[in-house]
């Protein structure tokens, strides 16, 4: 785990690491207002995905103008916007309370402020270490991210449970302060952007396509995450939606399946982060990972008790960040400066694109069928 020897990265790792949990704690508590207030499994799908879907329709977009972006003060400026609305949120419940329709509404917005973050977060990784240390960095990353997924749903669990869901919001918010402090003193590494402003918006939005079609290596990752993310990445993201149609919506039984998935993807983050995977092996394991992940997925048709699920849900969480952390890697590695928000945006797109479709087509099936069916 040699990327935390570097002080920016690991001031970045720890702020960053608070403001994911933030964020998993937030997505649980609207998921988890979302089927309180409707009890349906396509709109808790909906209000779940609302976060990823505009990552997906406008990522490449936003990413041809992110590569010009001064990456500190971008990076701030979206921070301090989804903080605001996580305070937005939690004012609306306690002063007049939510409805459907508020809480799809500002998910949305939400979204739309992680879909100009995400290629900006992407780039930023490279930012912070020598390019020796991107492995490592991105691995580290992985485990942050992860690790919030396992404490943030317990977290706002007991929240819920003890303080109730406006502290829960509140929380959520307070926990991006250290990101924002932390952006404003960090010391980045230098960027080759020498040539970008030379093209016109739609030539440099064609050239980063071309750059990720014409290389084998960055298209077959492309196309694994893309059947990963559909498939996969979709049943783990709507899981407010499962456990409450086949739990009967008890919390503690959303914690448990939700820190299964992210145990298991915290083990493949650790991998990744040891820096020690050797490249050309990171690359082969991508379909062995796909297949057994599609394998173990099928299998949710079959079951109907919270042990067996949860040992389903480890599995594709493992399966899944083997194949999201490694094909990412791949990509910073791959990509020179100058095309790497372009091409990583593509990346997002197909991932989180990927996801909502997949999981909004389980929620809707949901409706007609017996979700595990779907």
């Amino acid at each position: 785990m040699n990327a935390l020897h570097w002080r920016p990265f690991l001031l970045y790792f720890c702020a960053n690491s608070a403001s994911m949990l933030g964020q998993w704690m937030l997505r649980l508590a609207l998921g988890w207002m979302a089927w309180q207030l409707s009890e349906s499994t396509f709109w808790t799908s909906l209000v779940v995905l609302a976060i990823w879907a505009p990552a997906g329709l406008f990522g490449p977009f936003i990413a041809v103008y992110a590569e010009n972006w001064p990456m500190r003060l971008a990076c701030f400026i979206c921070t301090s916007v989804t903080a605001s609305l996580c305070l937005s949120i939690w004012f609306i419940e306690v002063n007049i309370g939510h409805s459907l329709v508020s809480v799809l509404s500002l998910t949305t917005l939400l979204g739309l402020v992680i879909a100009a973050y995400h290629p900006i977060r992407l780039v930023f990784i490279s930012l912070l270490v020598p390019k020796e240390y991107i492995k490592s960095a991105v691995g580290l990353n992985s485990v942050a991210f992860n690790t919030c997924r396992i404490i943030g749903p317990a977290l706002a669990g007991v929240s819920i449970a003890t303080l109730g869901i406006s502290v829960t919001l509140l929380i959520s918010a307070l926990l991006y302060i250290p990101l924002l402090l932390t952006l404003a003193t960090i010391t980045l590494q230098p960027r080759d952007i020498t040539h970008q402003n030379k093209t016109s918006f739609f030539a440099r939005l064609k050239e980063g396509l071309a750059v990720a079609l014409s290389d084998q290596r960055l298209l077959y990752p492309l196309g694994i995450v893309t059947i990963n993310s559909f498939f996969m990445r979709g049943i783990i993201e709507i899981q407010p939606a499962i456990i409450g149609q086949v739990f009967d919506g008890r919390g503690e039984s959303l914690a448990i399946a939700t820190a299964a998935a992210g145990t298991g993807a915290l083990v493949s983050g650790i991998v990744h982060s040891s820096g020690k995977l050797p490249f050309d092996l990171m690359q082969r394991l991508l379909l062995p990972m796909m297949v057994c992940g599609m394998l173990v997925a099928t299998s949710i048709a079959l079951i109907d008790s919270l042990p067996a699920m949860t040992i389903v849900f480890a599995l594709i969480g493992f399966s899944i960040t083997m194949i999201g952390v490694g094909t990412q890697t791949i990509i910073q590695i791959t990509v020179e400066d100058t095309y790497r928000a372009r091409v990583l945006t593509w990346w997002s797109t197909l991932s989180f694109g990927g996801l909502s479709l997949g999981g909004i087509a389980i929620g809707a099936m949901g409706e007609i069928m017996k979700i595990q069916y779907a």
